[in-house]
């Protein structure tokens, strides 16, 4: 792999991210390791999904104008560049969809253990000929020669013969033994059956990282037992390597993904599409959170305004122990629908790759095995997720201007272009740039700002309130809107383009697609949208200063287009123009120069 990491450095022609595709179930830490010693941190970002991120003070996603590598297991990877990431926050999925399809160079390290998502990848650089993309997708197979082992029979289940073999086979002082077994179930069971003298190390994905970096981290011990699931396996290096006998499930048919399905999955706005057959080989796994909460209710529920803590809290755990855990203490989801909290059952069971919460005093985490459904003891070191009421600055920046922020984000856009020079039209770049410098536009309305004001605090209200409008706080606060409602300033932002300020789009080429980008630029209204609970009140008017370089006016609030099926229609014309690889890339340069402005980052030009 250091090999291939190094030609693609020296390759001044190669795609700008490497993505390297590991067998679904494998530990991405040594692999992370040895890519990182090829790498200059400060010139390419290395980023791990399904492990610790690693790496310099450069993102992959805000820095897309630098080189990266992104590492991780196929069915993770492959599914973000389906538009719908398993274990990803939903919000991210456009932007991980455009920059692993555009700009990309695949390197899929074992397709023997990831059929699926590499025929998948396969059908995706085929339909980038169909649907061109702005920087080139590039796709590479390897194949790994197997390893010598040795294959143990023993009856299933037989954990204890497993562990006998292991012991009588290892030769102290001569190496490592590892014993490969076919799940999770029977490596934890064999681990627990080998002597409590030997020295022994047991490795698999269902850890939260910083447990798994520490189970990695044993692996340097040359004299021991290690104990590892098939996927796991790969790549580790030992003087012994004995196989359990795996029963082989006859393959199933692959699944091929065509034109129209990729069109399907660029709409996020719906749970009517997963792709779960066309990047899964086997059942799959869920994403599990441990935390503490003050429970609404009875039941242990989680308050409706809970979310999900970040990855160094979560395990990945296979279904069959998810549903295990399930039947013994209540393993919630958040349903939008409901706007709150559910217990997953035998009516709703656990989908692949979705993000659940877990109360950590039931159990079912151990630190030393990793995800086990029949852990009773409360999981240590785990996250409180009730609020903290105290509100403090954040960043430093102080209060920023609209004005201020929409013409950064616009020089963000422009410097973006220019450092990347995709595969783009002098005019598409002008409307991405036109979209960077309104995105924000929305945000002038009294609503928001009164809701963004009473963050100040009283020192500072009265200067506050005499700046309007502003974009940003530099506070720490969540934003409560008049009687408690729901308000997304990117609507707004529409709804002044397509009123007060349509002067802004008088000289784009394609007015359509600088909308589009507006409303999109928080990846959560895009495709679909129902306005009826956010903040739109049809027919309100209110008047507009002179701003965004457009005289005073006045805003009439009208939501019909989302009503009768025009915004679906401009979508799919959009879509039919730019295919969906170029439109995901267009809404990822606005929203990564919002990113950039918003975080002070220098010009990337």
């Amino acid at each position: 792999m250091a090999d291939s990491v190094r030609d693609w450095l020296r390759d001044p022609e190669a795609p700008r991210r490497l993505v390297i595709a590991l067998p679904p179930g494998a530990v991405v830490e040594p692999v992370a390791a040895a890519v990182a010693q090829c790498l200059d941190p400060d010139a390419v970002a290395l980023h791990t999904i399904g492990g610790q991120l690693t790496g310099g003070g450069l993102d992959w996603r805000m820095d897309m104008h630098r080189r990266a590598v992104v590492l991780g297991p196929a069915d993770a990877l492959v599914s973000r560049a389906l538009n719908r990431g398993l274990g990803a926050h939903r919000d991210l999925w456009p932007i991980e969809f455009a920059l692993l399809t555009n700009g990309a160079h695949w390197i899929v390290t074992d397709p023997g253990h990831c059929p699926q998502s590499t025929v998948t990848l396969g059908r995706l650089v085929e339909f980038a000929r169909h649907w061109p993309t702005a920087e080139p997708l590039r796709l590479t197979t390897l194949a790994r020669p197997a390893a010598p082992t040795t294959t143990l029979v023993h009856a299933p289940g037989d954990a204890a013969a497993l562990a006998a073999s292991a012991v009588r086979r290892h030769r102290a002082g001569h190496g490592s033994t590892l014993l490969v077994l076919p799940g999770l179930a029977e490596a934890r069971a064999a681990h627990a059956a080998l002597p409590d003298a030997a020295e022994r190390t047991l490795v698999h994905p269902y850890y939260r990282p910083a447990d798994r970096a520490r189970a990695v981290a044993r692996l340097a011990i040359a004299d021991q037992i290690v104990v590892a699931t098939e996927a796991a396996a790969v790549g580790l290096q030992a003087a012994v390597r004995l196989t359990a006998t795996i029963p082989k499930r006859p393959p199933r048919p692959l699944s091929l993904v065509d034109f129209e399905d990729v069109r399907t999955w660029f709409d996020t706005d719906t749970d009517g599409s997963t792709v779960d057959d066309y990047v899964l080989d086997d059942g799959g796994e869920a994403h599990v959170a441990f935390a503490h909460w003050t429970p609404v209710d009875a039941s242990g529920r989680p308050p409706a305004d809970v979310r999900v803590p970040d990855a160094t809290a979560r395990c990945r755990a296979p279904l069959a122990e998810v549903r295990a855990l399930a039947a013994r203490t209540p393993v919630w989801r958040f349903d939008p629908a409901a706007e709150g909290w559910t217990a997953i059952g035998d009516g709703a069971p656990p989908r692949p790759g979705e993000v659940l919460l877990a109360a950590a005093g039931a159990g079912g985490y151990d630190p030393a095995t990793g995800v086990d459904a029949a852990a009773t003891a409360p999981v240590p070191d785990c996250p409180s997720l009730d609020p903290v009421p105290a509100i403090g600055r954040v960043d430093g920046t102080g209060w920023l201007t609209l004005d201020r922020h929409s013409t950064d984000v616009r020089d963000q856009a422009r410097a973006l272009l220019v450092a990347i020079d995709p595969d783009l039209p002098p005019a598409v770049r002008d409307a991405v740039a036109t979209a960077g410098y309104a995105h924000d536009a929305g945000k002038w309305h009294p609503v928001w700002q009164d809701a963004l004001c009473a963050l100040a605090g009283d020192d500072e209200r009265e200067q506050v309130a005499a700046g309007r409008p502003w974009a940003k706080s530099g506070i720490e606060g969540r934003l409560e809107f008049a009687d408690g409602a729901r308000f997304r300033h990117e609507l707004a932002s529409l709804m002044l383009l397509d009123g007060p300020l349509r002067g802004v789009l008088a000289g784009a080429d394609d007015p359509d697609l600088v909308r589009y980008l507006v409303l999109a630029h928080h990846g959560k209204l895009r495709q679909r949208i129902d306005p009826s609970d956010l903040g739109v009140v049809p027919g309100r008017v209110t008047a507009t200063p002179a701003m965004f370089g457009q005289p005073a006016a006045a805003l009439t609030e009208d939501v019909t287009t989302f009503l009768d099926g025009s915004w679906t229609r401009t979508v799919d014309d959009l879509l039919a123009r730019y295919g969906p690889f170029r439109l995901a890339y267009l809404e990822t340069l606005v929203r990564m120069a919002d990113w950039r402005a918003s975080a002070r980052r220098g010009s990337p030009a």
